[in-house]
This record gives structure tokens, sequence and C-alpha cells, in this order.
């Protein structure tokens, strides 16, 4: 189970680096209405505000598409983006699986996902990418399994208990291997004196 949360752990950590944010359907329609304001607009329409707007709307989405966990820490996408708090995701899962206890593989996911609804929630036109899904579908595993991990205490008792159970199992070994040596020798040592005695007195 340990090595299945270091696993989590390590697609969370992935994942960071992978699309955060994908575009819809939605993003056709705007383009097309984009080119029926500037066939409106005519020759003015470098000149209109509204045009400048919708361009740079355009610009604005055209650049977030496939954007990463990364990006959005670092770069400033309109409203959302330029968030370096979103470096803790990886940074925590990647805690996680190095200090590999049950309370952290509780604790983790909370705090991943609630940096990542805080800094990372998009509206319009953007669904959730690849890497994002991974993420979320990586912390929820993580979590649900976590409640299902023995306590850190038990765990540590069943080693102690495995490891002592080896070396019962070894020195029993060790013990019938020198008794049988022992009776062995003695009986063949009885035998032989026996023996010489019984020549002797013939």
């Amino acid at each position: 189970m340990n090595n299945f949360q270091r696993l989590l752990s390590a697609v969370v950590f992935i994942g960071f680096f992978l699309p955060w944010v994908e575009f819809t359907g939605d993003m056709e329609q705007m383009k097309e209405n984009l080119n029926e304001l500037m066939e409106m607009l005519g020759g003015f329409a470098e000149e209109s505000p509204q045009y400048q707007e919708a361009v740079e709307q355009m610009e604005l989405l055209n650049k977030m598409d496939g954007a990463t966990g990364f990006d959005l820490s670092t770069t400033k996408f309109g409203e959302i983006g330029d968030s370096p708090i979103l470096f803790m995701v990886p940074a925590i899962a990647l805690f996680a699986g190095i200090y590999n206890k049950k309370k952290t593989y509780i604790i983790y996911p909370l705090l991943c996902g609630f940096c990542i609804f805080v800094n990372a929630t998009f509206s319009g036109p953007v669904s959730t990418g690849l890497g994002l899904m991974l993420t979320y579908a990586s912390l929820l595993i993580a979590f649900c399994c976590a409640l299902g991990m023995p306590k850190d205490t038990d765990t540590v008792l069943v080693d102690k208990e495995v490891s002592k159970a080896d070396c019962d199992g070894n020195n029993k070994g060790t013990d019938e291997g020198t008794d049988e040596g022992s009776d062995e020798g003695s009986d063949e040592g009885s035998d032989e004196g026996s023996d010489s005695g019984v020549a002797r007195s013939i």
C-alpha cells in the first residue's frame, strides 16, 4: 500500500507539468464572433475599442491553451495565474512520498486540493486539462486509500513481530542442529567405548 501511495505522489508531481487548461468548442465560436465584428466595423475595425478588447481576449485565450500547473504558477493569464503557492502541490506530494506515513497521506491531498481550488479555478470556454485531471484523481485516491491504511504504530508492531518470528525460527533451527550433533556425537562415543571394553575383556 505504501508503494502505491508513493506512485500516486509521483503522478501528482508529474501532472504539475502537464496541461491543466484546455479549451472547449466554444473557442471556435468566439473566433467567428470576432471575425463578424471585424467585417461589421470595416476599415475602422482596428481603431475600435471593442475590436481591441476582442483581440486581447483572443490572444489571452490562445496563450492559456495548454497551460500547465507550472505556467499557472509563474505566468499571469488575465484574472488567473501567477500563483506561486501552486508550487506547494508537487512539493507536498514529494514530501509525502518520502516521509511515507498515514497521517501525511491523509493531510496532503486536502492541502493540495485547497491550493488548486483557490488558485486555479477557471470559467468561460475553459475545460480541465489532462494534468489537472490526473492530479485531482490521484489526490482523491490517495486520500481514500490512506483512510484504510493501518496506523503507523500498528505497522511498526507488525514489522517487529515478523522480525521476532524470523529470529525465533533461526534460533530454533540452530538449536535443533546443535542438539542433533550433540546427540549423534554422544551416541557414537558411547558405542565406540562399549565396543572397546568388550574387545579388551575378550
